[in-house]
């Protein structure tokens, strides 16, 4: 139906019931596609929420605000004093977060769904520490079992037979090279295990870590280490994990679990063990003539550093060109010399 397009308007009809014992009908409109512009609560936002209104309820108050908003009037307008509303708030705040420190159960929204067939024991989601699970096994009990719940699933809304389906990984799908090839799901997303390494099965790809077949799952580990291969630009005796690597925004220096950034205009030819241990270390550059201060980046900007000291550096600099004389303009707060010639008068 046309009707039914993203951006179009779709009609539909409700029923009311009235006061009076009557039923109204009402034709309503709305977008179609626009649950995609509203936004929903996690389950940890609820469980926090819940949490909060069940300790902190006065605060929680839609009133609350507003009653906020009319002491600070009264106190700009000096009908009333700032010390005695801050003390008259804090007092009995701060003596809710005691009790609820003291004595208040860790919110988890737990839900019991059902008993497993295949173990008979209980099977419950909850918040967990990353995030939303189910689990086989009572709380209480020594050996339990995990799993995250999938993108789309709620504490709410997971029925028993879907937490069952998420134990059914990681699944076992053969062997390649003689070491053993597994699916399952992570923080990341749906992914391919072999020999230590983990290949992500595309968004659009039909398969799934319940189904997906060995054969597939080869082609995606092959097609992985050649993408690897045609990304790694240099290697390093000293240290094996230690590797320059091409990236999506330019190179970069791959060290262990560790990403460092390659400063723009780096030579990768000429880069050196000494001169990535200094870029490992935060060193952008460094001086010669003072070897106390050198050129680091925080965030995104580039600052000289020395000791205790930490001057920004304007933008527009040329970092790796940067001089000791410059460093030291910068230091002093003197600005960048103009090479263009002022008009004559």
């Amino acid at each position: 139906m046309k009707e039914d397009r993203e951006g179009k308007e779709r009609k539909f009809n409700t029923l009311n019931l009235q006061s009076d014992g009557t039923i109204q009908e009402e034709e309503n409109v709305e977008m179609a596609g626009s649950e995609r512009s509203k936004l929903f609560p996690t389950d940890i936002g609820i469980v926090v929420t819940d949490f909060l209104l069940e300790h902190f309820a006065s605060i929680m108050d839609f009133q609350f605000t507003a009653k906020v908003e009319q002491e600070f009037d009264d106190i700009a307008a000096g009908k009333d004093d700032w010390q005695r509303m801050v003390k008259a708030f804090y007092s009995p705040f701060n003596a809710q977060i005691q009790d609820t420190t003291e004595n208040a159960e860790r919110a988890s929204g737990e839900r019991e769904l059902g008993v497993d067939p295949a173990s008979g024991k209980m099977v419950l989601v909850r918040i967990g520490r990353y995030g939303p699970l189910a689990q086989i096994g009572a709380p209480d009990e020594e050996e339990k079992r995990f799993a995250s719940l999938l993108k789309g699933q709620t504490l709410e809304g997971i029925s028993l037979e879907e937490a069952l389906k998420l134990f059914e990984l990681p699944r076992d799908l053969g062997t390649f090279e003689d070491k053993k090839v597994v699916a399952a799901i992570g923080r990341f997303g749906p992914y391919v295990r072999h020999d230590g390494k983990f290949v992500s099965i595309p968004k659009d790809s039909e398969s799934t870590p319940y189904d997906i077949p060995l054969d597939e799952a080869i082609e995606m580990i092959k097609a992985k280490r050649e993408a690897d291969a045609k990304a790694l630009l240099r290697t390093y005796d000293e240290d094996p994990d230690t590797r320059v690597l091409m990236g999506r925004w330019g190179p970069y220096i791959k060290a262990g679990k560790d990403n460092v950034k390659i400063p723009k205009g780096e030579d990768i030819d000429t880069l050196d063990w000494a001169r990535v241990e200094q870029l490992k270390a935060g060193v952008i550059k460094a001086f010669e003539e003072d070897t106390k201060w050198s050129v680091r980046l925080k965030g995104r900007q580039y600052y000289l550093v020395a000791d205790k000291q930490s001057i920004r550096i304007p933008v527009g600099e040329k970092i790796l060109e940067m001089t000791w004389t410059r460093a030291q303009e910068i230091i002093k707060g003197k600005p960048k010399k103009s090479k263009t010639p002022k008009k004559k008068a």
